[in-house]
């Protein structure tokens, strides 16, 4: 598993460069993803805190050591979902651990739906639960482009 990249190019970007880029990454996403992940640049594309951490598997998986900052996690879309149709669902090893949050998720479950190149790592984990829960597990969405030549 490639562990996430420290790079000037895991910084954020202005929503204009983010969709002019894109189209660029929608391309790679017909290449297998170990091969993306190797060969590519890593746009923040989203940065926060993961909705309903501390009801699902979260809390216990971090009382476990199972989760660690650096790690990958996996988007699974839920269009179905009676909250939200267009709901993102993060797990760990086949493990719920929240949502990405409804207010940003319009421009996310597009790329998702779309099957853009996309990685999910954690950034910061905070086990204090009584100082602001809602800030348990931070993450980021990083959009995989092509390395330019």
């Amino acid at each position: 598993m490639l562990e996430p990249l420290s790079t000037p190019s895991s910084q954020p970007i202005s929503k204009k460069t983010f969709l002019k880029w894109l189209g660029l990454g929608l391309v790679a996403s017909v290449i297998p993803g170990s091969v993306v992940a190797e060969k590519s640049r890593r746009i923040v594309v989203w940065t926060g805190y993961v909705a309903g951490f501390k009801f699902h598997e979260g809390p216990r998986l971090m009382q476990t050591a199972a989760m660690r900052e650096g790690q990958l996690l996996d988007l699974v879309r839920e269009p179905n979902n009676a909250h939200d149709e267009r709901a993102i669902a993060i797990y760990r090893d086949g493990q719920m651990l929240g949502y990405l949050p409804m207010r940003d998720n319009k421009i996310l479950s597009a790329l998702v739906d779309g099957r853009a190149p996309l990685e999910c790592v954690v950034l910061a984990l905070h086990n204090d639960r009584n100082d602001q829960p809602w800030r348990q597990c931070k993450v980021e969405l990083r959009l995989l482009l092509p390395k330019e030549a």
